[in-house]
């Protein structure tokens, strides 16, 4: 169980430098404070001391946890790659063959919200549900998700231009059933997500 516990402290450690640095905005790998009543009134992340709750995580939780880091950190899928920070951030002016998508949501430690600002930029082209699954989830990795001990909780919603909705569980893998779904990419409107991480995950600083 070393690497287990090799693991949860590196996440850990990544976790609360993030938090400890109030989660600024630096180049592509920062996240805006949600400007509203909820944190204008709130002390900074260096001032704040988090209140500890009473909540373990269970061995199958933290399992998880990493197993879904592992799988979604990849920057690779079926021949399509992370080039140029595409699946992260990009104000680069778009070839005529693709588009770029907006991530579009809310990430809640504690009692702060962050709307971390992601978009991805991928070709005009046909996918399946599996490898957009695979680059949203990397985007959101690369501010937070899946660090710690916690799974964070909520969904993640592709929208379409016509109206249709494809949900993706934060807690879970996409199911197996659902992976060869075709979806593509020209007809994205964006993705909206609403997520809560446990402030268990979070030590006090």
């Amino acid at each position: 169980m070393k690497y287990v516990q090799k693991y949860d402290s590196k996440n850990s450690i990544v976790l609360k430098s993030i938090l400890s640095l109030g989660i600024i905005y630096g180049g592509t790998f920062g996240i805006y404070p949600k400007a509203d009543a909820s944190t204008q009134n709130s002390s900074s992340v260096q001032d704040k001391q988090f209140q500890k709750v009473e909540e373990v995580p269970n061995n199958s939780e933290k399992t998880l946890v990493k197993k879904l880091y592992d799988r979604y950190s990849k920057n690779t899928i079926n021949g399509k790659s992370n080039k140029s920070r595409n699946w992260v951030y990009s104000e680069r002016p778009l070839n005529e063959n693709q588009v770029r998508i907006h991530l579009e949501g809310t990430y809640r430690v504690a009692d702060r919200v962050y709307t971390p600002k992601r978009n991805i930029t991928l070709n005009k082209e046909v996918v399946t549900l599996k490898e957009l699954n695979h680059i949203i989830r990397f985007a959101h990795i690369s501010y937070g998700l899946y660090m710690g001990e916690h799974l964070s909780k909520g969904d993640i919603v592709i929208n379409t231009k016509d109206g249709g909705k494809y949900t993706l569980e934060s807690h879970k893998e996409l199911q197996k059933n659902r992976e060869n779904v075709k979806i593509n990419t020209a007809d994205v409107k964006n993705v909206t997500f609403e997520l809560v991480k446990s402030v268990n995950d979070i030590e006090q600083v």
